[in-house]
């Protein structure tokens, strides 16, 4: 397997990553007219959800909040869960920063110094997830199409974790992710940045020396693969399966209904599987 692409049993056509909020309006005002984010589909009542998807570039990398009219408290489960955009330039940044002031959110200062040496900037989003606006250079990457306001050139996912060696021994021997980078020692953090289908939608995970607990923190925290390839899933189902993960029933009805097959990674944060 070689960078840029996908693994034989893995080729999905959509990825999505889902978290579940008691603030939907408020996520959606956030993310949609702070951001600049389209709204590529909503919905009410599905066996008690309510929810929200809106797009990365490409359409084919997307964020779902959801809303269960039992309740659905999504706050963030720590400082590290991030989500960041790299911005090709400082005055963008501080255009973005500044709206979402404005708006009432607030700046925060990451937890990770990395962050603050690299004059990022921290927002908050309705439930207390972060939200990392990093400027960078224009000279050393290509953007990719994007609907909203911020022309970022990369998107990661950023989340802590006490088990970095099982996460990598599920994400790239299991899922076969390619490894973009890894470290170790910077401020006391470990790392592990793993790449989607190009280095511009990434996964990071990291550990911080003194225990950084990552575990999910709901069952409704869903990283999701859509496939075409039926087969294909199979044959990684059953892989991951025999690598000693767990196989579990989706808390949403919807997935099953749809045939959906969800693993749980070692921290249980659920991967999704889908035909599609």
């Amino acid at each position: 397997m070689t960078d840029h692409q996908w693994p034989d049993d893995l080729q999905p056509v959509e990825v999505r990553v889902a978290r579940q909020t008691d603030q939907l309006a408020a996520i959606k005002r956030f993310y949609c007219e702070g951001l600049g984010l389209p709204v590529l589909s909503e919905f009410t009542g599905h066996d008690g959800y309510d929810g929200l998807i809106v797009g990365l570039p490409g359409r084919a990398y997307h964020l779902e909040f959801l809303q269960h009219e039992a309740g659905s408290p999504g706050t963030a489960p720590n400082k590290e869960s991030l989500l960041v955009f790299y911005i090709p330039n400082a005055a963008s940044v501080q255009e973005a920063a500044q709206k979402l002031m404005e708006m009432g959110y607030s700046q925060v200062v990451p937890q990770n110094p990395w962050w603050r040496e690299r004059q990022a900037i921290a927002i908050e989003d309705p439930d207390g997830w972060q939200v990392i606006l990093q400027p960078e250079p224009t000279d050393t990457v290509v953007a990719p199409e994007w609907k909203g306001q911020l022309q970022p050139t990369r998107v990661r996912f950023v989340r802590q974790t006490d088990q970095l060696s099982d996460l990598k021994r599920f994400y790239v021997e299991g899922l076969q992710l390619n490894i973009l980078a890894e470290f170790s020692g910077n401020d006391g953090y470990d790392g592990l940045i793993i790449g989607l289908p190009d280095e511009a939608y990434q996964q990071a995970f990291v550990h911080r020396a003194g225990g950084s607990p990552g575990a999910a923190p709901s069952k409704e925290n869903l990283l999701v693969f859509y496939t075409r390839d039926a087969a294909a899933v199979t044959r990684l189902v059953q892989k991951l399966v025999d690598m000693g993960c767990r196989r579990v029933h989706a808390e949403n009805p919807w997935w099953e209904r749809h045939q959906a097959i969800t693993i749980e990674d070692p921290d249980g944060w659920r991967i999704v599987l889908m035909e599609n």
